[in-house]
């Protein structure tokens, strides 16, 4: 099998193009990082009773995927507008809690003055949302 078209990658990163429907009364995360490391092989036993090898071990390729731990840096709400989705506003965690996990990442980021992060969680939490986005840190 190959992969179709050959050209080279827009960007080193991929994106979703397609989010799953729920109807989950709840909020919850639906994506994660992860990329593809390599591939491997495994031993597994064919369960299929048409097969040649039925009850045997066959060597099977996998690929090995790397999810590395996320850390939230912070949270954005987005509202329908007639002209498409509008962000609302933002809330971002604490300097400290950011400088504590990551120290490189602390210096490239944008200084925040006096952002109240509980107050600004509150006013997403009050608004009309059509959606929330996460940003995250891996």
């Amino acid at each position: 099998m190959a992969f179709s078209p050959r050209k080279r990658a827009r960007r080193p990163f991929g994106h979703v193009k397609s989010w799953p429907k729920t109807e989950a009364s709840e909020v919850r995360i639906q994506g994660f990082a992860g990329w593809k490391a390599g591939m491997t092989h495994i031993l597994a036993r064919d369960l299929n009773p048409r097969s040649p090898s039925a009850g045997q071990e066959t060597r099977i390729p996998v690929t090995v995927v790397e999810c590395p731990k996320m850390r939230i840096l912070g949270v954005r709400g987005y509202q329908m507008t007639p002209y498409g989705k509008q962000a609302v506003g933002e809330a971002w965690a604490d300097a400290g809690q950011i400088a504590d996990a990551f120290s490189d990442l602390f210096k490239r980021l944008p200084e925040r003055k006096e952002h109240d992060a509980e107050k600004h969680f509150e006013n997403l939490e009050n608004s009309d949302l059509c959606e929330v986005r996460m940003i995250v840190a891996t």
